[in-house]
């Protein structure tokens, strides 16, 4: 299959940062390949592609790790200190996670966009953004600048929303003037107030509605169960009343 000019620059972006590392030397191909997050397969693919990558290779191997010609500004047979080398490494692999993190900022910069055009749908963004659900929740717990921005992300969902309902407002919608008015204007008397029935002495009956107070309901609760107890023992009193006393 055919590379676009994009994977090509980042195959060979890939290709010269390894060489840099491998060839900075005190290190295996094994460990080159996991510190920079390339396999080893790929890195056998370019030698057999690539016939300067595989010749640079085995000059490394047979020179003992010398150094190639990179950014150091050492040419090839130049060796440089233990300490040097160390620090090549260090700098090689510094600028690998440099480069993921920005890759990984311009990513979560795509999904929050893409969280505002997508309805809010999380699924759906992490669909479009080819990203799984566990990588989000990953980046919500573990990054706080994203976990931040998603937070003021979830603050613009709800200005969204409260936007539609005054625009469904504005041009007369009913429920949502009635779901405005429950809402907001409670204090104003707009409650759906819960009315407490009895049937016989078995309880209380609750009649749909909500309770403006959960305080007051259990409040009005309590009340009635003491009345039905008090209207209870009047019935009995009075049973016993009509009874013709035994001697």
């Amino acid at each position: 299959m055919r590379m676009t000019n994009n994977q090509k620059k980042l195959n060979d972006s890939q290709k010269q940062e390894w060489l840099e590392l491998y060839c900075a030397g005190g290190i295996t191909i094994a460990n080159a390949c996991k510190d920079l997050g390339i396999s080893i397969r790929k890195v056998a693919r370019w030698k057999k592609e690539d016939i300067d990558f595989l010749e640079t290779c085995e000059r490394v191997r047979r020179h003992n790790h010398k150094t190639w010609p990179c950014s150091t500004g050492q040419k090839f047979g130049q060796t440089g200190t233990e300490e040097e080398k160390k620090q090549r490494k260090k700098d090689i692999i510094a600028r690998r996670v440099q480069k993921n993190k920005e890759k990984t900022r311009k990513l979560q910069a795509t999904w929050l966009d893409a969280y505002a055009k997508l309805s809010f749908n999380i699924s759906e963004v992490c669909r479009a953004c080819f990203i799984s659900r566990s990588r989000f929740r990953d980046w919500e717990k573990k990054d706080k600048e994203f976990a931040q921005a998603y937070k003021d992300a979830k603050e613009a969902k709800k200005d969204f929303i409260e936007n539609k309902l005054m625009e469904n407002i504005a041009n007369g919608d009913t429920p949502s003037i009635i779901f405005a008015c429950k809402t907001q204007l409670r204090d104003r008397g707009y409650v759906e107030k819960q009315q407490l029935e009895h049937s016989g002495s078995f309880g209380v009956m609750l009649s749909p509605g909500t309770a403006p107070d959960p305080d007051e309901w259990e409040n009005s609760a309590r009340a009635q169960q003491i009345s039905l107890s008090e209207k209870a023992n009047r019935e009995d009193e009075n049973k016993f009343k009509g009874k013709p006393k035994h001697h």
